[in-house]
């Protein structure tokens, strides 16, 4: 699995924009690199939810935090530079929310299915 399949699909962009060619490929495939390597360790979580929401929230965040300091970067600049990217996943899935509350009913809807899928895993 590489950021592509994770919500931080647009890391590599990102990367690119902030660092420059270069050096925003090589922090975006070291931090790729680690994220499969946390992926390979993920086997001990056996509910497939949680799996999978560490596999593409989590891991994809905490690699990228650990590459930027493996980069030169300090713990605060990691953590500045890491929270810039879960903002603007949050802005992504603030915008997407948005066009969901215009629809009647959608959040009885979502609880009525939430429940099946909660109770099902």
């Amino acid at each position: 699995m590489d950021y592509n399949k994770t919500k931080f699909n647009f890391l590599k962009n990102d990367c690119i924009i902030e660092f420059g060619n270069e050096k925003g490929n090589d922090i975006y495939n070291h931090s790729n690199k680690r994220l499969e390597d946390f992926l390979k360790e993920n086997d001990y979580v056996e509910n497939p939810t949680i799996r999978k929401h560490i596999a593409t929230h989590l891991f994809p965040l905490i690699a990228y935090y650990l590459t930027l300091q493996k980069f030169g970067f300090s713990k605060k600049e990691s953590y500045k530079l890491s929270y810039k990217e879960i903002k603007r996943l949050g802005t992504i899935k603030k915008k997407r929310n948005e066009k969901l509350v215009k629809i009647p009913f959608i959040y009885y809807i979502i609880k009525l299915v939430a429940k099946r899928y909660i109770h099902n895993k």
